[in-house]
């Protein structure tokens, strides 16, 4: 046996034992979330930094809870728990504000080398009212979150050797009756 041959083999066998782990080609909502969680919990993330004008502020999310939907061609509802920390100007003064914040968002899914991003992600809802002081910022608020959140993986494929071995062989995911699919 070659071993071009054998590293065939070897891939094959490895996507077999990840098929086989991830139940036909995909994870559930819940092994997703889980997953997630664990990613947060052992890489500690960096807030978001929001600025505009008189705004400074950052955004340390805690927690993502991402519901699947088949509807619209796959959608990803995700709702996110955190602190709104910082300061703005108001009348030349600086005021601090700190504020739980949890905003729900909705976006496709995207996947490119290994990692998986929300696709066009826009805000549903900002899950409380928005402090008086912030609501002239709204606009800009949304737009540097899903900028930023298209840029930050909210999973990564690099957990297991399975993940990575299925990271190199993966063309594309789809949301399917509340699974994440994997396209080989």
């Amino acid at each position: 046996m070659s071993l071009r041959s054998f590293a065939l083999a070897g891939v094959g066998l490895g996507c077999t034992v990840l098929l086989a782990g991830c139940q036909q080609n995909s994870i559930s909502e819940t092994q997703l979330n889980q997953r997630i969680e664990r990613q947060l919990t052992t890489q500690a993330s960096k807030p978001l930094q929001l600025r505009a004008g008189q705004l400074n502020m950052q955004y340390t999310i805690d927690t993502i809870q991402v519901d699947l939907q088949s509807q619209q061609g796959g959608r990803a509802i995700s709702q996110l728990t955190g602190t709104l920390t910082g300061q703005l100007q108001i009348f030349g003064q600086p005021i601090k504000l700190a504020a739980p914040f949890n905003p729900v968002l909705a976006s496709g899914l995207r996947y490119d080398k290994g990692q998986i991003f929300l696709a066009n992600p826009t805000v549903e809802s900002w899950g409380q009212p928005l402090p008086p002081a912030l609501q002239p910022y709204v606009q800009q608020l949304q737009q540097m979150a899903a900028e930023h959140l298209k840029a930050v993986p909210v999973y990564q494929l690099d957990n297991s050797l399975e993940e990575k071995l299925a990271a190199k062989m993966l063309r594309d995911i789809q949301i399917k009756d509340d699974r994440l699919q994997f396209l080989f």
